[in-house]
């Protein structure tokens, strides 16, 4: 097992987990500013979500991050169907759901409002990945671990508007590449634990796309999976296909059976299309 042998598609640096942070914010503000009504009201890849939650929902976010006070609201959980029940998920749930009622120039105001706020919070602070500073719910995160939630949960609602209104774009951004990083870091845990594959056992991902890359993990003697070179022993299962549905599965917005006719799967077929139905990373 090697760690040179993992893919990786940006530095690290925190300056530049904040740079797609504010990269992503405003390619959402510039896109929230465009939507029309219709769009507004469009079903998202979200459950539940329409393209306006999703804007209500980073609105939201972006602005308790910020250390804006804001006023309580309770949701009928009872008309909210698609909310799971626990903590995490109704905090998420309830600054949507605050938003239902307000139009939606109101909501991108806010958008616009709070985006260079937050990016000049963002570049004041100690760029240590061991600071912690609030998260979610007024938690306390280290810093490198929430800025890269927070590039990630961006860039894909970003794409989440863009598939809900077929205007695809932006595929390759830093954010992307941030993403790609969390949605590889993560292949270890799935083909050793998820899958459950056995020692000696391999899985090559091929991605073709706006990111492009190939990697292979294999579980050792000892049980454990790691990135392997790829000009190791044949892999036991193969999986091909492009960056967008790749994201799809490893955001939970697709399952393989929706997008099956995108995926090429060589080898040990059963082990590779399990690989890819256990794939979604996302909270």
């Amino acid at each position: 097992m090697t760690s040179d042998a993992q893919p990786h598609f940006f530095d690290g640096q925190i300056s530049t987990l904040i740079d797609a942070c504010s990269e992503s914010m405003t390619n959402i503000g510039a896109l929230a500013q465009e939507l029309s009504d219709e769009q507004w009201v469009t079903a998202s890849p979200c459950p539940g979500w329409t393209v306006g939650d999703i804007v209500g929902h980073v609105v939201a976010l972006e602005r308790q991050l910020v250390g804006d006070s804001l006023p309580a609201h309770s949701p009928d959980w009872a008309a909210l169907p698609h909310v799971r029940d626990d903590e995490f998920s109704r905090f998420m749930e309830m600054g949507v759901d605050a938003r239902r009622g307000s139009t939606r120039e109101a909501v991108v105001t806010e958008l616009i409002e709070v985006i260079p706020r937050r990016d000049a919070q963002l570049r004041s602070i100690e760029p240590d990945p061991e600071l912690l500073v609030s998260g979610p719910a007024g938690s306390q995160v280290p810093l490198g671990r929430i800025m890269r939630m927070r590039v990630f949960d961006l860039w894909i609602h970003e794409q989440d508007i863009r598939s809900a209104i077929n205007q695809p774009g932006h595929e390759a951004t830093q954010g992307a590449h941030i993403t790609a990083e969390s949605l590889v870091s993560s292949l270890p845990m799935l083909w050793g634990k998820k899958v459950g594959a056995q020692p000696g056992q391999s899985l090559r991902v091929d991605v073709s796309g706006g990111i492009s890359f190939s990697c292979k993990v294999e579980v050792d003697e000892d049980g454990r999976a790691g990135f392997v070179p790829l000009s190791s022993r044949a892999p036991t299962a193969r999986v091909e296909l492009d960056w967008l549905t790749y994201v799809a599965l490893g955001t939970g917005r697709s399952t393989f059976g929706d997008v099956s006719e995108r995926v090429n799967l060589d080898g040990n077929v059963g082990l590779a299309q399990r690989a890819l139905e256990f794939a979604n990373i996302a909270p």
